[in-house]
This record gives structure tokens, C-alpha cells and sequence, in this order.
């Protein structure tokens, strides 16, 4: 059935996406075009409606129902219907694309997926005649992850979060052990989480994302890669020297040195927060959620570990506004954009705290470079001198990406040696990208 979806655009990746959520779509799709209708319909009386998705719900810690409200005050005519991130936002506007009932407005991250299927809006022509807008205002390590593909403006940055080390201070205090500095190698910092670690309480030294994307910055800093810069070769990088020396490294802080949790080893509700994992790889939106979770709870940040003798390498977590093709008013759409990544929408999300603006001049405004907690994580920005992986290739995400967890998650679990895995993971990868066209 899915298969048969009429659209301006059928890509394949399109279909692929498609085909992984058939009782999903097939509901969106009759909720579509029983309620929805045409999106964006012109009134008689002159106002236009613009409808906006965004993943999160309307609670305190999203920044953009204020941003609209204030674009509403001053654009009287326009009206902006925000539509809340419910179920699974990724499948939902993947559906209303096809279907041709897509926001007018959206954020969005995967856009090498949507861009090959003529989905996204090129932003040049509007950025040249906007006062406000200009993708040169933004921090230069974030364009890449807002919508810049090929070297054309799809998107603009919504906010950005780079990753640093936390540390629990009580926990380095009770183990009698120095905080730790942002210029650390990684054989100090094993060195600090060993001593940090007793399994017989519970404690653990460190605590990493498993996932590819989290984890990246390490990978980075170790000279390997999972794909070529192109996104046509993972032979030569997944299972170069370089890659399999530090997934290892990485592997065998859970494995061997047993400075990491296997899951299941925590008691209920234990964490970073309540002392039981010294020291928490994590993105800036920790710096709000800990405190929540432990009012009481003292800790720094710090830069991530290098590689001796080689240069820090860092993740950037960032999602970006963009404008459907198919909208009926692309002009007041950037017009949103102007408030939504502009000043505006960039103090917003600064005041809010968790994330960090993209531009400088609001970080330097609300004194972030000041802020002990907040400047490693703007000094870890400057170090994301990779481009992510789903950045190179479109079918990243949804093909090539799956392969290669499936196999590292056996790494993680001490269940295979990480040669052993990204050598078979090589081999399925590379014949599906072989016959990419």
C-alpha cells in the first residue's frame, strides 16, 4: 500500500523511511486528509495562517511559544498554529511531506533525507534581502547541523549543545581525588575513574552514551572515523587501525576496567545525580536536568579527555528551522525565521538554559563565556571539527548507521572484539552503499 503514495516526490529514501512505520503511516495519512486538509488556507479577510511542528510539548523548557507570541504582536495579520511534538514527530512529517499537508514551518535534523526529495525551501534568496538574518551571524561549527547541505542554506540554527564532562564534586572530594582540568588525556582520565569506581556500592567512575552519535567525539579524537567524508566508503575507515584502537579504549572501560555500569548494575533511580556515577559525558541540557533531579548537587564541567598527542575532537547536538516547499507563503515563513533564529528567538533560548544560542553575540550578552558550568561547554564547540555522519549520506540514518550499532552494541557488551565487529559490520555496509546510486 505504502508503496503506492502519490507524491510530487518519491525518492527511494522517501519510501524506505516510509516502510519502517506502515501502521503509523497509514493512520497519519487518513488523520491528514480527514482533518487537516489543505494547510495554510487564505482567508477573506486578509490574515494567513502559518503552521509550525516542533518535537517538544508546550511546557516551560521549550522557547518557542513565546518567540511566536511575540511574532504575532508584531505581524497582526499572521497567524502561527504551533503543533506539539506528539508520538513519533519524525514519522508524522515524514507523512505530511508526502502527502503534501506539511507545517508550513519546522525543526528539523536528518536533512540530507528530505533535501534529495525537494522537500526543504532554499533560504538564499530570502537571506539576501532579510535585515535580520544572515548565516554568517551564527557560531561556524553549527551551520553544518542547521541545514546546510551542499553548500545551500536549507535551515537555520534553532539552538545548539555540545558535549563536556560533568563531575560529581562530593564524589571526587570523598575520594580524595583533584577535580579534574579541561586539558586531560585519556590515560588520566581512566586513571581518575578507576579510583572513583566500587561496584560494591555502586559506584562508577564514568558514564557514556552507547549510541553512535554520542559517542562520536572520542572516535574523533582517536584519528578514526566510521565513514568517508563523501559517505561512499566505510571499508578503510569503520575498520581502520585508528577506529578499532579507540572503540576499544572505549569498550574496555565497561569490560575491563569496569569503570562503567553494565545496565542493570545501578539501583533504581541512581545516577550522576545522586553520586552514584562520578563522571557523566553529557550535552549541555544536563546542566538544568541534574539540578532538577538534586537540588543539592555540586559539580563542574570540564572538557572531554584527548588522545595523547593528538587534538580533542568534539560532538555538536543541534536541530534547525526550516521551510517546507510546498507552503503558499514562503515569504512570511522566513519572516518566522527571522524571529525564531534571530536575536530573538536566540535570547529566548538562552534565558530558558537548556540549550545554548548559536549566536555569539547572545552568548556574550548573558555572560556565558563567563559562567564556569557553561564556558566548557562553548569552549567544546570550538574543537567539533568533524561534520556528523548523517550529514554525508542520506541513507545514514535509517540503514547504514543501524548496521554498525548492531555490532559496536556487542563491543559495549563485552561480548566481541571491536575488530572482529566493525570487520562484519564493514562487510554489510559497504555492499548496500556499493549499490547506492
Amino acid at each position: 500500500m505504502i508503496t503506492t503514495i502519490k507524491s510530487k516526490s518519491k525518492g527511494v529514501e522517501v519510501h524506505m523511511i516510509l516502510s519502517n512505520y506502515p501502521k503509523l503511516v497509514v493512520g497519519f495519512m487518513l488523520i491528514i486528509m480527514l482533518v487537516f486538509g489543505a494547510v495554510s488556507a487564505e482567508e477573506n479577510t486578509g490574515q494567513i495562517t502559518l503552521h509550525l511542528a516542533h518535537w517538544d510539548g508546550p511546557g516551560a523548557t521549550n522557547p518557542v511559544p513565546k518567540i511566536v507570541e511575540r511574532f504575532m504582536e508584531d505581524h497582526p495579520n499572521i497567524n502561527v498554529e504551533i503543533q506539539f511534538g506528539t508520538g513519533d514527530y519524525f514519522s508524522r512529517i515524514i507523512v505530511d511531506l508526502v502527502s503534501g499537508t506539511a507545517p508550513d514551518v519546522f525543526l528539523w535534523w536528518d536533512y540530507p533525507m528530505i533535501v534529495q526529495e525537494g522537500f526543504l525551501e532554499d533560504l538564499t534568496p530570502f537571506l539576501e534581502k532579510s535585515d535580520i538574518l544572515s548565516p554568517d551571524m551564527y557560531f561556524p561549527q553549527v551551520r553544518p547541523y542547521s541545514g546546510l547541505v551542499n553548500g545551500v542554506t536549507y535551515g537555520l540554527p534553532h539552538s545548539f549543545s555540545p558535549r563536556a564532562i560533568l563531575y560529581n564534586m562530593d564524589r571526587f572530594d570523598e575520594g580524595g581525588v583533584l577535580y579534574p582540568e579541561s586539558d586531560w588525556t585519556w590515560e588520566e582520565f581512566r586513571s581518575i575513574a578507576k579510583k572513583l569506581t566500587d561496584p560494591e556500592k555502586s559506584y562508577y567512575g564514568f558514564s557514556f552514551d552507547t549510541g553512535i552519535y554520542g559517542h562520536s567525539g572520542y572516535i574523533w579524537s582517536g584519528g578514526g572515523q566510521l565513514i568517508s567524508e563523501d559517505g561512499r566508503q566505510v571499508d578503510g575507515f569503520a575498520n581502520s587501525q585508528d577506529t578499532i584502537d579507540a572503540y576499544q579504549w572505549l569498550a574496555d572501560l565497561r569490560t575491563k576496567d569496569m569503570v562503567v555500569p553494565f545496565s542493570g548494575a545501578l539501583p533504581q533511580g541512581a545516577g550522576f545525580a545522586t553520586g552514584h556515577i562520578a563522571m557523566v559525558d553529557a550535552g549541555h541540557w544536563a546542566l538544568a536536568m541534574y539540578p532538577e533531579q538534586n537540588p543539592n548537587l555540586r559539580f563542574g564541567a570540564v572538557l572531554p579527555p584527548r588522545q595523547a598527542g593528538k587534538e580533542l575532537q568534539t560532538v555538536i547536538h543541534s536541530s534547525g528551522w526550516v521551510v517546507c516547499s510546498l507552503t503558499k507563503y514562503p515569504d512570511e515563513a522566513v519572516k518566522l525565521l527571522e524571529y525564531l533564529c534571530g536575536p530573538i528567538g536566540h535570547s529566548e533560548v538562552a534565558r530558558i538554559g537548556w540549550a545554548l544560542p548559536c549566536i555569539p553575540e547572545v552568548a556574550d550578552e548573558f555572560g556565558f563565556w563567563n559562567d564556569d558550568l557553561k564556558l566548557p561547554f562553548l569552549q567544546s564547540s570550538q574543537h567539533a571539527n568533524n561534520v556528523h555522519y548523517f550529514l554525508r549520506n542520506p541513507i545514514w540514518s535509517n540503514t547504514i548507521e543501524p548496521i554498525l550499532q548492531r555490532e559496536l552494541d556487542t563491543v559495549f557488551n563485552g561480548d566481541r572484539a571491536a575488530q572482529t565487529a566493525l570487520n562484519a559490520a564493514v562487510q554489510a555496509a559497504q555492499a548496500i552503499l556499493d549499490r547506492q546510486k
